[in-house]
């Protein structure tokens, strides 16, 4: 299975083999066999908050998401959770990809989450572009 991240506007254009993950605080209404919701991995509400505000960088924001990611996971913890949705989902499914608001490019916790993903679990995980029809795929370089 590969791992991608996006933005909840492509998902129109993800074709049925793509598992569409919400990692989102807040989360669409989407009625797809293969949209599935995992608001463990989504920022907690008050550093959502700050940093909407301004009163956290966007540092400061990594850090807090970091933090708040491992008081649920431990590394151990988190490889084996991953492991065990991509076995569940590996015979329906050659894609998973990560959702939340923010466009490409744009400052984003799923950029941090998959750089975790790479770092922690050894998986790739990268940001996708399909565009309309499935003419072409491309990755963003974030980082």
């Amino acid at each position: 299975m590969k791992f991608w991240t996006s933005y909840y506007g492509a998902m129109k254009n993800f074709t049925d083999d793509y598992l569409c993950v919400a990692i989102s605080l807040y989360v669409p209404i989407i009625e797809k066999e293969n949209f599935k919701v995992a608001r463990e991995f989504a920022p907690d509400a008050d550093l959502l908050k700050d940093f909407k505000s301004g009163k956290e960088t966007q540092d400061g924001y990594k850090r807090r998401y970091v933090e708040h990611l491992f008081k649920m996971f431990t590394p151990e913890k988190l490889k084996r959770y991953i492991k065990e949705i991509e076995e569940k989902y590996s015979d329906k499914y050659d894609n998973m990809v990560f959702l939340c608001y923010e466009k490409p490019g744009d400052f984003c916790h799923r950029h941090i989450f998959a750089k975790i993903l790479e770092i922690v679990c050894g998986i790739e995980c990268k940001e996708i572009d399909i565009t309309k029809n499935n003419e072409k795929t491309k990755e963003i370089a974030l980082f």
